[in-house]
Order: C-alpha cells, then sequence, then structure tokens
C-alpha cells in the first residue's frame, strides 16, 4: 500500500527545500533537492489529482500514449521528465544540466510551461 503525501506535508516539504535551494551552491545537491523533495512534492499533488477525477484510466492513457497499460498509475519518472521539460524556468541553468543526467526532459501536450499537473477537461 503506498502512502501519499497529504497537502499539509507537501507544502512543508517544498517550503524547506526552496530555503534549502536558496542556501546550497553546489548544482549536484542543488539537483537533489528538486529530485527527492520539490519535484517529489508535486508528483504526489499531480498523482492525487489525477486519481480524483471520474476519468482518471481515460486520461492517463491520453497522458502516457502507446506505453499506457491497463494497471499503470502515474510513475515518478514519466511525471519528472514531463515537470523538466515545463518548469525550466523554475531551475537554474547548472542545476537543470544536472537534473538531465537523470532524466530527459519530454514534453506532454497535457503539461504546458509552468505547470505542475496534467490538464485535460473531460470532452478533450
Amino acid at each position: 500500500m503506498e502512502i501519499y503525501w497529504d497537502y499539509k506535508y507537501r507544502e512543508e516539504i517544498k517550503s524547506k527545500a526552496w530555503s534549502k535551494l536558496s542556501q546550497e551552491k553546489n548544482p549536484r545537491k542543488r539537483c537533489l533537492i528538486f529530485l527527492h523533495e520539490i519535484i517529489l512534492a508535486h508528483y504526489w499533488r499531480c498523482r492525487e489529482g489525477l486519481e480524483d477525477r471520474r476519468d482518471y484510466k481515460t486520461f492517463l492513457r491520453k497522458i502516457r500514449g502507446k506505453d499506457y497499460y491497463p494497471e499503470y498509475r502515474l510513475d515518478i519518472d514519466h511525471y519528472t521528465e514531463n515537470w523538466l521539460f515545463s518548469n525550466k524556468h523554475c531551475v537554474d541553468d547548472e542545476t537543470y544540466l544536472e537534473l538531465c543526467n537523470f532524466y530527459q526532459p519530454k514534453s506532454n501536450k497535457y503539461m504546458k510551461e509552468g505547470q505542475t499537473s496534467y490538464y485535460c477537461t473531460e470532452k478533450e
């Protein structure tokens, strides 16, 4: 059974992480703060929002495309690739390059620039 990060915990993690980022100069350490705190907190909010949708499985199929399978749940790797593509402006260049050593940024038409969740009306 998975334990979801609730809203209060996610906000606390992000707040502390942004504070750490303002102090940290090492791009590798900054990268780890993004991966293990900021992106992960956004992931849990996104996943919670997706799983609350009436059309959850249909929308996941749209997000994941040909790689979708019936048991699929949004995974952190796929999410991180899309987050990096959509949120490059949130990360300094050196840290972004370090993040790209771990994940290849990939666009997804359901996560627009600056967004941290996937959006689609049920009619799309």
